[in-house]
C-alpha cells in the first residue's frame, strides 16, 4: 500500500510542479511570480499539514506524540493520499481555470504523467 500511495503522490507532485510552472510562464514581472511561488509554498505547506493530521488519525493518541507512539498500518499509505489527493484537486482547479477554455490564452495544458501508475512488480 505504501509503495502505490508513495508512487501516486509522486505522479501529483510533478503534475503540481508542471501546472504551477506552465502557468507561471505566462506573467512577466517579478511580482506576480513572487505571488505564484509564494501560492505554490503555502498550498504546499497546507497539503504537508493534512498530510500530518492524517498520519496522526491513524496513531495511538492516548500516548503523547514521540517513539512510544504507535501508528496504525495505514498511518503512512493514508498520509501520502491525503497529500496526493489536495494536489490532485489544486492541479485540476488550476488546469480548470486558466487552460481548459477553447480561446484560453495561457493554451491547452498538456499533463507531464505518461505512465499506467505504479508498476507493482518493483513493490519491495
Amino acid at each position: 500500500m505504501n509503495y502505490v500511495a508513495s508512487t501516486y503522490l509522486d505522479a501529483w507532485r510533478a503534475e503540481w510542479g508542471n501546472v504551477v510552472a506552465e502557468l507561471m510562464k505566462h506573467y512577466e514581472f517579478e511580482g506576480d511570480k513572487n505571488t505564484i511561488r509564494e501560492y505554490k509554498s503555502r498550498y504546499e505547506e497546507f497539503a504537508t499539514q493534512a498530510s500530518e493530521l492524517e498520519w496522526i488519525d491513524w496513531s495511538d493518541t492516548s500516548v503523547e506524540p514521540g517513539e512510544d507512539r504507535s501508528f496504525g498500518t495505514g498511518a503512512v499509505s493514508a498520509s501520502f493520499l491525503e497529500e496526493a489527493v489536495l494536489l490532485k484537486r489544486q492541479v485540476l482547479y488550476l488546469i480548470d481555470k486558466y487552460f481548459s477554455a477553447e480561446d484560453s490564452e495561457y493554451g491547452e495544458y498538456i499533463y507531464l504523467y505518461k505512465g499506467n501508475g505504479a508498476e507493482l512488480d518493483k513493490a519491495k
